[in-house]
């Protein structure tokens, strides 16, 4: 089990974009303490049960959930569909380029990108990604 953090402040964790785009940012309502497990350790404990889809919008954090997904990744997984960021949005937030990398490695690739969303200046920042494993889909 992983530790999840106890106080969220997100004035620190937004990037220039998010403070310029959102000045009032958002109020915290609460806080709390939650277990967090990752998906290989959900699995491990659920009897090895196969993933074939995930899909994640988790503000950032796609990139630390795919790592701790690998065991998952190797074996099972079809199909990722993720949001992606191409221009930094969240302090410590892994970009499109990260992601590609780090599911190429478990053998996926970029099948196509959905719902662009570009900053006032015109600058592409954020969008969604279906990511396929073509040897499990005979691709």
């Amino acid at each position: 089990m992983h530790a999840f953090y106890e106080r969220v402040d997100m004035s620190n964790q937004f990037s220039s974009f998010i403070k310029k785009t959102y000045p009032q940012g958002t109020p915290v309502t609460s806080v709390g303490k939650v277990k967090v497990f990752t998906i290989d350790e959900w699995v491990k404990h659920h009897g090895d049960t196969p993933i074939q889809l995930m899909k994640f919008d988790i503000q950032g954090g796609e990139l630390r959930v795919l790592r701790g997904a690998a065991h998952v990744l190797q074996t099972s997984t079809l199909l990722v569909y993720t949001e992606i960021l191409f221009n930094s949005l969240y302090d410590g937030g892994a970009i499109h380029s990260e992601i590609d990398l780090c599911l190429r490695e478990y053998g996926f690739v970029l099948y196509d990108i959905f719902k662009p969303k570009y900053s006032p200046e015109g600058l592409l920042m954020w969008g969604n990604a279906i990511f396929l494993h073509p040897g499990r889909l005979d691709i």
